[in-house]
């Protein structure tokens, strides 16, 4: 028997880096939910454009709330100050950063969220019994123009299937922080990997096949794969404590998904 309730609180974590012409996408999709039962933490990263200006439209949401660095933190340290501040059953995260992303190096606006996103989420996971669900999410340009599709190989994905390549788009992903804790964020690239790593020790993730998210792809894709490969390397040698062998596997296996899955 499962404890979940309809109404439990999602706290939704957005870092927020000069988010520009996005921003106000990007929060509205959250306002859209038919999931109602929801917070918004909103980390404004020391914008130094009209971002202050365009938070200021949604003053006067109660469940929305703005929360400003003094100085840029940069996005994992912005992610865990609303973590920290946030005080709901479910986490969950949607970005509106005009920097280069660490994950994907791609330049990126905002992500955006169908409406019912929230609501087949928490809905499947009281099914499934399990603490962590993602989503399939579409990838669209500048203009709102779908490019392509983001999906999993599996229903329920293990630490093991994550070890191969990262399936959680952190776009779509939510947890149970009642059942896991709170994991925050390290200061490195390819934060959001080892975040869902750690999670995905203490619990699968369940998969709900649909795209329930838009992640805005704008200004292309970086060609620094080295960079992302040693991002890559670091975590599963030093912070997974893999052995030698398995960190040789699965290094060639990412290797192998980077060239053929792109």
């Amino acid at each position: 028997m499962n404890n979940f309730i309809p109404n439990d609180l999602v706290s939704i974590i957005m870092p927020c880096y000069n988010g520009g012409g996005y921003l106000d996408a990007a929060v509205r999709s959250v306002i859209k939910q038919t999931y109602v039962s929801w917070e918004l933490l909103i980390v404004d990263d020391a914008s130094t454009d009209d971002t202050p200006r365009i938070l200021e439209r949604f003053s006067d949401y109660k469940n929305v709330r703005v929360i400003r660095n003094e100085k840029n933190l940069g996005v994992s340290m912005s992610r865990n100050r609303g973590l920290q501040e946030s005080t709901g059953r479910y986490i969950a995260f949607l970005d509106s950063d005009d920097t280069w992303s660490t994950d994907k190096l791609e330049k990126t606006s905002d992500d955006l969220w169908h409406p019912e996103k929230l609501a087949k989420q928490i809905s499947q996971l009281q099914k499934s019994n399990l603490s962590i669900s993602c989503t399939y999410y579409d990838i669209i340009n500048e203009n709102g123009i779908k490019l392509g599709n983001k999906r999993t190989n599996t229903q329920r994905i293990t630490f093991k299937d994550n070890l191969r390549f990262n399936q959680i788009g952190n776009l779509t992903g939510l947890y149970d922080c009642e059942k896991l804790g709170k994991v925050f964020q390290s200061n490195i690239g390819h934060e959001d990997y080892l975040m869902w790593m750690t999670l995905l020790r203490l619990s699968d993730c369940d998969v709900v096949s649909e795209s329930l998210a838009s992640y805005r792809l704008c200004g292309g894709v970086s060609s620094n794969k080295f960079k992302a490969a040693l991002w890559h390397s670091k975590i599963l040698f030093s912070y997974l404590d893999l052995s030698f062998h398995k960190y040789l596997f699965f290094m060639a296996t990412y290797a192998f998904n980077g060239v053929f899955r792109r």
